[in-house]
């Protein structure tokens, strides 16, 4: 049949039936539509097997050698328009002649999927091939033949060079109208990361751009976020990412303005919570595949020590794993290990450490090769990130002459050795963030925080005992001598060390008022700097030491002498220096020396006091002390302070009384005061109403420890008692 009366035949047709009279079960015409929201091609009101099946493309170029409408159309629900764009009105529609016979009569004009797509190697019926069309990338397709044909990279066909349409970074890249220019442009994010698999369905490839239709899912994600969710989509420029890795918890609109910062923790994302792929301890953790475990798990390292400022790069939540990419260097050190670096990284599963400080030499990452720690002072010489200087001329140890006393008394200007060090110190999870110390007792681990420093208390407790350090001390060493450096717990000139434990279990003492071993004397902390030297003796964080030579007494200018009593006490009202050594001026505690006029160093209204003194014949008490020191009446606390190496009466013998002297800081039996036990201190009644202390020890041990005055001049009294409360001020 010639064209002629073929189109005859097809006018009739439409006279008789109509454009919209048919229901064939094969009919383009009762297809229902692909997309709720938009309206079925309206080339499908004629095309369809209802009009004529001459007309219906499924069925005179469907599939195969005939053509592929059914695989476009049926199964893709890619639009007529997407191919025919504008063939509608054109000229030669509806002119009775079918397929493209005539090649000066195109009828092939692709839209947004391809508009420098042309029709090409059309030679007549059944012949003519696809090029340059997005949707087939490079390739030219022939529309009749049975050539297989893959879908090419999302980047082949949706960049500007295909269509600014079709291009995300164009139509979809800044807020509010989306983000891909963040994620795509900016961070190198593969579009498989948020569109995996959508190449391969049905929906794509239709033309329809965005998500008209929310029953069409195109985002589904891979690795970053199997349990994420594309949710609240109610039609274009809608939609939300929900549960997705990179952006932990946090529910983002994809068109709005809001801002979005990255968690605080890269565990967040990282955990096998969101995808076990994100999880370096499952892929990444041990033996072959990597030391994560040994690193994070073990020493509890935080991924910055060797990530530093990745989660902020470009390259990152990009969906690539591992070092693939040499170029993509996802190792930077902190602090811990300034010049540290990473090298020998050719490809997956390679790469090593280098000129790091806690391993010496390249550690390989993936081999099972063994590493020793270096020396502790080969770090420690120097400050690391925010830790100070432990060593070196800086540091806390005897390398420093500005430090006085030390746990490890090696000799001035040596620092100790590494089996020293680990004395106290244990390496299981070392340079993981937290300082790790040993029950000197029983070995088991302490973590110290220097947030909380009684967290230390346990640890210091269990050397300074009756045993020492029992299953800690250096090999060849004793528990009383833990670092063989020549000194010896509960020895001269460390014998109060070994009692220390005994005494803060005690009823009476700075334990029930919170205070612990180390701080910086205020509340809530210790007396003690740090467990390593200070400039003071004892470890003391404030000086505590022996008076200098006076030109008078009560000079304030002792205070220094007795800085860690007289500062933390500055928060006591009842144990406050002018508390403790006041005197009212004028009163009779006021000691004028020879008549000089010389003023009370703490003049206060009323003295306060409870350790004072009044002689022999002024009250006629039998507890009075004789008449033998020049004044009738003394403040004991300043009287015994006072006493230098340059004292009038003792020919320059140094006294060596400090407030450690009489007064046990660590715990006593003793509630006035909280003396030492060993003077068998009393609190008694006398008659009248008075109120006075005794020492009940026996006075010529004054002498020795814990007391240790150089002169005991109580040997020569007798009993020797004090005021509480005078009846005569």
């Amino acid at each position: 049949m010639n064209k002629k009366c073929c189109g005859a035949i097809i006018v009739m047709l439409l006279a008789s039936t109509s454009c919209n009279s048919g229901h064939g079960t094969d009919s383009l015409f009762v297809k229902k539509k692909p997309l709720s929201r938009v309206p079925i091609s309206d080339c499908t009101t004629c095309h369809n097997s209802a009009n004529s099946p001459l007309l219906d493309p499924l069925v005179t170029n469907g599939s195969g050698t005939r053509g592929k409408h059914i695989k476009h159309y049926q199964q893709r629900a890619i639009a007529c328009e997407r191919c025919h764009d504008g063939y509608l009105n054109a000229a030669t529609h509806m002119n009775g002649a079918f397929d493209t016979g005539d090649q000066l009569v195109s009828l092939i004009s692709m839209s947004i999927t391809g508009p420098s797509g042309s029709w090409i190697n059309d030679a007549g019926p059944g012949t003519g091939s696809c090029s340059g069309v997005a949707c087939h990338g490079t390739e030219t397709v022939d529309w009749y033949g049975t050539n297989a044909w893959t879908t090419p990279a999302c980047g082949t066909c949706h960049v500007s060079g295909y269509s600014a349409a079709l291009d995300p970074a164009v139509g979809n890249g800044t807020p509010p109208a989306g983000r891909h220019g963040k994620h795509v442009t900016s961070r190198s994010i593969g579009c498989e990361r948020c569109h995996y698999q959508y190449p391969a369905s049905t929906s794509h490839a239709n033309g329809r751009l965005d998500t008209p239709d929310p029953a069409v899912n195109i985002l589904q994600f891979n690795i970053v976020a199997p349990s994420g969710l594309w949710s609240n989509d109610t039609g274009p420029q809608t939609g939300q990412c929900s549960t997705v890795s990179c952006h932990g918890v946090d529910t983002l609109d994809w068109y709005g303005a809001s801002i979005w910062t990255l968690p605080g923790e890269c565990t967040t994302c990282h955990a096998g919570s969101f995808s076990s792929a994100l999880d370096p301890l499952l892929t990444n953790g041990s033996g072959l595949s990597g030391k994560h475990v040994r690193h994070v798990t073990s020493f509890s390292f935080a991924c910055p020590k060797c990530h530093l400022g990745y989660s902020g790069l470009p390259s990152h939540a990009s969906g690539v794993m591992d070092t693939q990419d040499p170029s993509v260097m996802i190792m930077a050190f902190d602090t811990t290990n300034p010049t540290g670096t990473w090298v020998s990284d050719t490809g997956a599963q390679t790469g090593a450490c280098s000129s790091l400080f806690c391993h010496s030499g390249n550690t390989d990452w993936y081999t099972l090769a063994g590493v020793t720690l270096p020396a502790c002072g080969v770090c420690h010489v120097s400050q690391i990130g925010a830790r100070r200087q432990v060593m070196g001329v800086n540091g806390d140890f005897g390398a420093n002459p500005a430090t006085l006393s030390h746990h490890v008394t090696n000799g001035p200007g040596s620092d100790p050795v590494t089996d020293q060090c680990l004395v106290c110190h244990d390496m299981g999870m070392h340079i993981g963030g937290t300082v790790r110390i040993k029950n000197a007792d029983t070995g088991a681990i302490i973590d110290y925080s220097s947030a909380a420093p009684s967290t230390l208390e346990l640890f210091c407790l269990s050397c300074h005992d009756t045993t020492g350090a029992l299953s800690t001390h250096r090999s060849g060493g004793t528990p009383t001598a833990p670092f063989i450096d020549g000194s010896t717990l509960g020895a001269a000139p460390y014998r109060m060390s070994a009692e220390i434990a005994t005494h803060w279990a005690k009823s009476y003492g700075h334990r029930q008022q919170g205070v612990t071993c180390v701080g910086n004397g205020t509340a809530n902390t210790g007396c003690h700097g740090n467990g390593h030297g200070t400039g003071f003796v004892g470890l003391l964080a404030r000086n505590l030491t022996l008076p200098s030579t006076k030109s008078n007494w009560y000079a304030t200018s002792d205070e220094p002498d007795y800085d860690l009593c007289f500062t933390c006490h500055a928060s006591y009202s009842r144990v406050t220096k002018e508390a403790i050594l006041g005197m009212r001026t004028g009163g009779n505690y006021q000691l004028d020396l020879a008549g000089a006029g010389v003023l009370p160093a703490y003049a206060v209204a009323n003295i306060q006091t409870l350790f004072r003194d009044v002689n022999l014949g002024t009250t006629g008490r039998p507890y009075d002390d004789p008449a033998f020191f020049g004044s009738a009446h003394e403040n004991l606390h300043m009287y015994h302070v006072q006493i230098g190496p340059a004292w009038i009466y003792r020919d320059s013998i140094p006294s060596s009384i400090v407030c450690i002297s009489c007064h046990n800081v660590h715990g006593s039996e003793t509630q006035w005061g909280w003396v030492h036990d060993s003077l068998l201190f009393s609190h008694v009644s006398g008659s009248g109403g008075d109120q006075y202390g005794r020492i009940g020890a026996v006075l010529n041990t004054l002498g020795s420890y814990p007391t240790s005055c150089t002169f005991n001049c109580h040997n020569i009294f007798g009993t020797t008692s004090s005021w509480f409360e005078p009846s005569d001020e």
